[in-house]
């Protein structure tokens, strides 16, 4: 069990810290503390992207990677595989769409784990390439894109633990 933590500044990594378990609750305490776009609070929602691009006075983006391999879970056009070790995040895209060369600010990013939110940190883009993959994926005990099979990965590396407003 996670300890509970309010969003203050700095943000600061510590995966025993949860910071909520709704998106959307987080998102609106990160805009009274760190002065984001309240008006892009609606990307952040039931059945929304969790993430907007730009929303930081500093021009970055915000993410929040409920599907990701701490939850098992996809949303079917993509999955987030998180490495804590390595500090990165591979996004693995099902197909090519809008958004995958596209929208490469800086993230303020949390992913969900055991149910909560924690915060990971700062990540930056640092490649995005087309794969065939040499393993099946799967996700739930099901395979969701099989060996063989072409995807594209857009790979984020952390560039900072800590997030604070200037």
């Amino acid at each position: 069990m996670r300890l509970k933590r309010v969003v203050k500044n700095p943000l600061v990594k510590n995966l025993e810290f949860s910071y909520g378990t709704k998106a959307i609750d987080i998102y609106d305490s990160c805009c009274e503390v760190f002065n984001w776009s309240s008006w892009e609070r609606n990307n952040f929602g039931m059945q929304k992207p969790l993430w907007k691009d730009d929303v930081t006075p500093e021009g970055y983006d915000a993410w929040f990677l409920c599907h990701n391999n701490f939850t098992n879970t996809t949303n079917f056009n993509k999955y987030n595989k998180i490495d804590l070790v390595g500090n990165k995040i591979e996004e693995i895209w099902f197909a090519r769409d809008f958004g995958l060369y596209e929208h490469n600010n800086k993230r303020v990013t949390f992913a969900k784990m055991e149910g909560d939110y924690v915060f990971l940190g700062l990540y930056k883009v640092v490649s995005v390439k087309e794969e065939i993959l040499s393993y099946n994926l799967i996700v739930n005990g099901k395979v969701v894109k099989g060996m063989g099979e072409k995807v594209w990965v857009k790979t984020f590396k952390q560039i900072s633990d800590t997030y604070k407003q200037k």
